[in-house]
């Protein structure tokens, strides 16, 4: 109705600003499927590589390459952010 956007509006990010700042996965390793009649088996893969136009802050993970594993299913999770509130999972 005529009046002007406010400044938070006109600094938001457009779509494609937000893409090509957001962090990227660039290789994420394939499951990993592991059948053994041992109770402990240490399991290692290669870890996830990630990328952002921003730097990268961390790299947070819930289980470490070269760790032991008992019977059981588990789910390895990386998740990188950058400086900039960005994330990307594998």
């Amino acid at each position: 109705c005529g009046r002007s956007q406010s400044t938070a509006l006109q600094m938001a990010p457009t779509r494609e600003q937000r893409d090509s700042d957001a962090v990227k996965v660039e290789n994420c390793p394939n499951d990993i499927f592991l059948v053994t009649p041992l109770k402990e088996v240490n399991v290692s893969w290669n870890e996830p590589v990630f990328s952002s136009a921003n730097p990268i802050d961390r790299i947070e993970k819930n289980l470490k390459p070269g760790q032991m594993f008992t019977f059981g299913e588990f789910m390895v999770l990386y998740v990188a952010h950058d400086n900039e509130n960005n994330i990307a999972e594998c």
